[in-house]
């Protein structure tokens, strides 16, 4: 027989909810109240989650709890794919070692290694996916874009040379750091971020 745990981990779900189809709207309300509720415990320590969550796709995980409810154990929100691309804007976990374990592995290594999209970070992402990727035998600079390619791939974003003394660019000034803006019209904010692709074609000259 199953204990508690083991049931756990055999009914985990990925769910791909993409907020414009008309089938995906229960699903959606059902787990959005989580999930923004995640987030804005995620970014809390940085001053909030500075960008729209005018998302194109949620990529949700989700587990049963004890009382058999369906409940977000994390998960990652993307934008772009209108444009022809997927950028992950946020990710998101419940705070415990396996909601943390689940996005490291399932949303950060995985869409870096499959190549499925490309990740603007900064701050502490640096270390949660240089961990992430560690634990598979793999290095976070195997992904790293430099400005040019940055600029070849978000033609519509304000993409500028970084400032040496911002205080991300200082801690990993080997980095190729990249300037954009974030938050709604009126109200955006510059920020410094670095790119990262599996997809080889986003490494050809």
């Amino acid at each position: 027989m199953l204990n508690f745990s083991q049931f756990i981990q055999l009914n985990e779900r990925i769910t791909n909810i993409f907020p414009d189809r008309k089938e995906d709207q229960e699903k959606l309300q059902n787990h959005l109240p989580e999930i923004n509720r995640q987030i804005d415990k995620s970014y809390e320590d940085i001053g909030g989650f500075l960008g729209s969550r005018k998302f194109d796709m949620h990529k949700v995980i989700t587990k049963p709890n004890e009382s058999g409810k369906t409940v977000v154990v994390g998960g990652g929100a993307y934008k772009g794919m209108k444009k022809g691309r997927r950028k992950l804007s946020v990710i998101h976990h419940d705070g415990t070692k396996q909601g943390k374990t689940e996005v490291a592995n399932r949303i950060i290594a995985d869409d870096l290694k499959t190549g499925r999209a490309v990740h603007h970070i900064s701050g502490g992402m640096i270390g949660f996916t240089k961990n992430a990727l560690a634990k598979r035998g793999d290095s976070m600079e195997n992904y790293v874009l430099p400005l040019h390619k940055v600029k070849k791939l978000f033609p519509d974003e304000n993409i500028g040379h970084a400032d040496p003394d911002n205080e991300d660019v200082k801690a990993h000034p080997n980095l190729p750091w990249f300037t954009t803006e974030v938050g709604p019209e009126g109200k955006k904010e510059k920020v410094h971020k670095i790119a990262l692709s599996g997809a080889p074609e986003h490494h050809k000259n």
